[in-house]
């Protein structure tokens, strides 16, 4: 069996020209039984409809043609095929879910064909005219038209045009409602477009929506976390002044019993009382998360919340998991300081709860043990010993250049006092040295000249007084 090639329009104009049999077969793609059926419909002799012409088309499920289609006829399961009659009377209707082979296909045609003459007989014996054979119609169109004048000219020849006017009546009303069913699609369609694009835009805003909330939680958590941070270095930097200010009164306290003083049992108590207020005041608050933050010898800081019952281990193990620790390190408080090496005990009993900042200290080879309270060195002079370094070279030759460019009547005048000055030392060197002539003559072989000794020579040419004088004012040795 062949199968027709194109839309549903073209077919029923093509069954209404051949006035014969309409084969429709709706299948799903994909599908085994779909398959099977349409590999039988295929393979279908053509003799069974015994020169009956015949349109058939497939049509696949949920398509534009098989929407078309269903108007006039429900397709409740798939496969299915329909075949129709004269007027689209349905004559079988073969689904592929009862198990058809081929056999059972070729008898449902069989009693299609069969039932398509009867209606071909009914029409006949209505129109009252000779009887045609098909063949004659289908081979030669002219002698249809004779036998359509025929049947015109004999009588009862308003009920067979009463039924053709009918059919065509039926196939413009399918027409039309074809038409009208392609509108509606495609105005629903355009509909459901807009909808689409109208979701989009929300969707669209509400992200953005979505994104600017996050972002201003995220300023508004990091803005309360700079706060927080502030608040807890400012309460370290108050412990760290009264704890100041108490070893001073201890000291202040200490000097004055020395000295005997009549205060000092007073002192003592005093001193006693303030103790008892830094214990208070450092005693740890029983939370359940504890908030450190570890800060590394470059400035740069590790801020971790652990639960307050976990050892301090935990606090190791996440500075160790840092890329900026030290080779060896280990954990220093800051007030009080002390040095945290037992892993054993938990937060809160080191007293680190509510919130604690502890030093990462590098320590060399094992020597962490020995180190105390002064562990961490103080790096102030070495930014000034660098700038001194650099600076050193070209401050002296600009002094060396300042001395060639200022040679002017300052310049002489210095000279001239620089002269005056060297001739007073030179007198007094002239002193000096005839004292220590007077100590020679008695036999010594040295002479001295200021804090200096010097071997005495025999045979002197010229007085070490003899000054010799070059241009720029200095002494000719």
């Amino acid at each position: 069996m062949e199968w027709f090639i194109g839309t549903v329009d073209d077919a029923l104009t093509e069954y209404q020209q051949k006035e014969g049999i309409l084969i429709v077969f709706v299948y799903a793609e994909n599908d085994e039984n779909s398959t099977k059926l349409d590999d039988l419909l295929s393979s279908l002799d053509v003799s069974v409809f015994e020169n009956i012409p015949y349109v058939a088309i497939r049509i696949v499920k949920e398509s534009e043609n098989a929407r078309q289609f269903a108007q006039f006829f429900p397709t409740l399961t798939v496969p299915v095929c329909y075949i129709l009659g004269m007027n689209a009377q349905p004559l079988e209707v073969i689904t592929g879910l009862s198990g058809v082979t081929s056999d059972k296909l070729l008898g449902e045609f069989k009693k299609a064909v069969l039932l398509f003459k009867e209606q071909i007989g009914e029409m006949k014996k209505n129109v009252d005219i000779p009887e045609v054979k098909l063949e004659d119609r289908i081979e030669d169109k002219k002698e249809e038209t004779v036998v359509e004048q025929k049947e015109e000219a004999a009588p009862g020849d308003a009920g067979a045009s009463a039924d053709t006017t009918t059919s065509q009546e039926k196939l413009e009303y399918y027409r039309k409602l074809l038409e009208e069913k392609k509108k509606s699609d495609a105005k629903k369609e355009e509909e459901e477009k807009h909808k689409k694009e109208m979701e989009r835009r929300m969707d669209g805003k509400a992200m953005a929506e979505l994104r600017e909330k996050q972002r201003e939680r995220e300023l508004k958590e990091a803005a309360e976390e700079r706060r927080r941070q502030k608040a807890e270095d400012a309460q370290a930097l108050q412990r760290l002044r009264d704890q100041i200010k108490l070893d001073k009164e201890e000291r202040a306290a200490a000097a004055a019993s020395k000295n005997g003083t009549a205060g000092g049992e007073e002192g003592n108590v005093k001193k006693a009382e303030k103790k008892v207020e830094a214990v208070e005041m450092n005693k740890p608050v029983n939370s359940d998360e504890c908030r450190i933050q570890c800060r590394f010898p470059d400035g740069q800081t590790l801020i971790k919340v652990f639960p307050s019952k976990e050892p301090l281990q935990v606090v190791y193990d996440a500075v160790n998991e840092d890329a900026r620790k030290p080779t060896s390190f280990f954990l220093m408080q800051t007030y009080p300081r002390k040095k945290l090496t037992d892993m054993n005990k938990s937060l809160l009993e080191l007293g680190l709860t509510p919130s604690a900042v502890l030093l990462v200290v590098s320590s060399k080879d094992g020597d962490e043990n020995n180190r105390g309270s002064g562990s961490i060195l103080p790096t102030y002079g070495y930014f000034e010993m660098l700038i001194g370094f650099f600076f050193i070279p070209f401050s002296a030759i600009w002094r060396f250049l300042n001395s060639f460019w200022n040679n002017g009547g300052a310049t002489n005048q210095r000279g001239e006092a620089t002269i005056n000055t060297l001739r007073e030392n030179n007198d007094k060197n002239d002193a000096n040295k005839n004292s220590s002539k007077k100590k020679n003559d008695k036999g010594e072989s040295t002479v001295k000249d200021g804090n200096i000794r010097r071997f005495k020579e025999d045979a002197d040419d010229h007085s070490d007084s003899e000054a010799m004088w070059n241009g720029n004012s200095t002494q000719q040795l």
